[in-house]
Parts: C-alpha cells; sequence; structure tokens
C-alpha cells in the first residue's frame, strides 16, 4: 500500500493564524473546486472532492478527502486531509 498523507492543520501548523497563513500563499493561484461526496454526522463532515490549481502554465489536481470537526456555532475545531501521491496529477 503506497503511503498516504494526512494534515491535521491546527496541531502541526499552530492553530488559526497559521492555518489562515497556508491558505493566503494560495490566493494568487487561480483555484477550482468540486464537491464529489459528503457526508454529515453531527459535528461532523467528511467529504471528498476535486481541487484544480493553475499556476503559470501548470496544472495540479488533487482529490483528497478532508473531515472536518464544529463546534456548537458551525466554526471549524480541526481539520484533516487525507491523500496519498496517487491522488494527485501534475499537467499543463
Amino acid at each position: 500500500m503506497p503511503p498516504s498523507r494526512t494534515r491535521s492543520d491546527r496541531s502541526r501548523t499552530g492553530g488559526r493564524e497559521a492555518i489562515a497563513q497556508f491558505y493566503r500563499a494560495l490566493e494568487a493561484a487561480e483555484i477550482d473546486t468540486t464537491l464529489l461526496h459528503l457526508r454529515v454526522a453531527e459535528r461532523n463532515a467528511a467529504f471528498h472532492f476535486r481541487v484544480v490549481t493553475k499556476t503559470g502554465d501548470q496544472t495540479i489536481t488533487i482529490e483528497p478527502i478532508d473531515v472536518m470537526t464544529f463546534d456548537p456555532d458551525g466554526l471549524i475545531t480541526s481539520m484533516r486531509a487525507f491523500w496519498s501521491p496517487e491522488d494527485m496529477l501534475t499537467g499543463q
């Protein structure tokens, strides 16, 4: 089985500001997302989606599965992304 990647942003990157900084780095890219599957249970959501990112002449497509937990106000308290190298395609 190939190695997989997991990103648990709150614990690995240092909280809300670090997560915001991670996403600010993507602001210059052209990004298109498509929700493929969604499951919701109480304050948790798991979803499979496609992200197509265009930067210059390169296109990167990835289909991760994210799992999020929400507080009573609907704010994200944790986020994990699961993917493996086979989920990422690079092209022009």
